[in-house]
């Protein structure tokens, strides 16, 4: 439940707002409160025109957990990794964050299909890219598996654009021993340098 507030985006609670709006203007329509009616018009036009607003600017993709954590941001956590470098014939040259608990939080979205968690929006890994003095990840990504097929991509993400190299990222499920809660998190970071 939880991961599903998380996942709420602003245009779909505005769409939910205008959705109850319009039937307290039908309401006031069919009880003929004239009083009331210029106030039905303002709200529902209002909502009506931020739904428009957010639909055609990059302000779609904000949730509603971007929006409570921009507004009362958490007490930030020092992260618990290691760093290793090295070469492999596979890949070329990588440097690899190994965490250790607790490990970042990272926000998924379930698909539709309800076998593979995308990463719809960034945020919460940019965090630890910035916290690793990395550049930002302007787009999310969907899981690898759903790409390739293959079970031997299940809890990977990768971006080929990134601009230092190509970045991998494997996904874990931790557990948050306060709350005893479940979340996603970050297990494995890994940047392979472009040639």
């Amino acid at each position: 439940m939880g991961n599903f507030i998380e996942s709420i985006t602003l245009p779909e609670i505005l769409s939910f707002l205008l959705f109850l709006s319009s039937f307290w203007l039908l309401k006031i329509l069919i009880k003929g409160e004239k009083e009331n009616f210029i106030r039905g018009i303002i709200v529902f036009l209002f909502l009506l025109l931020g739904i428009l607003y957010l639909n055609q600017s990059e302000a779609k993709k904000i949730t509603l957990s971007g929006v409570t954590s921009h507004l009362f941001p958490k007490k930030e956590q020092a992260y618990n990794y290691t760093i290793e470098k090295g070469q492999s014939n596979r890949m070329g040259e990588y440097t690899r964050y190994v965490f250790k608990d607790p490990k970042p939080k990272l926000n998924f979205k379930m698909d539709d299909s309800h076998r593979y968690f995308h990463m719809v929006n960034p945020s919460s890994l940019n965090k630890v890219l910035k916290e690793l003095g990395l550049p930002e990840l302007a787009s999310g990504t969907k899981e690898l598996a759903s790409i390739t097929g293959s079970r031997n991509d299940i809890f990977i993400y990768r971006w080929d654009d990134y601009p230092p190299g190509i970045l991998i990222i494997e996904r874990g499920t931790c557990i948050d021993k306060s709350q005893v809660n479940r979340y996603h998190c970050l297990s494995v970071l890994t940047l392979i340098e472009r040639f």
